[in-house]
């Protein structure tokens, strides 16, 4: 995405093998419990458990993590 906000709801980390999280400028929220925060630039990785791959992409904006409700 160019520009905007990404929201992301997840389980647990049996939902990906990997999530990556990218913001240009703007900012990165991991929600979740122990979750971390960060801002202007920043590239997170996050291992998991599962088999598949998440990747997000912001250019200006925020991206969060989220507990599924």
């Amino acid at each position: 995405m160019g520009v905007g906000k990404v929201t992301i709801y997840l389980r647990g980390t049996e939902e990906y093998s990997e999530l990556q999280a990218n913001v240009g400028m703007g900012s990165f929220h991991d929600r979740r419990p122990g979750g971390t925060s960060a801002h202007l630039g920043t590239k997170q990785v996050f291992r998991g458990k599962g088999t598949g791959q998440i990747a997000a992409n912001v250019g200006v904006g925020s991206i969060e993590l989220r507990p599924e409700e």
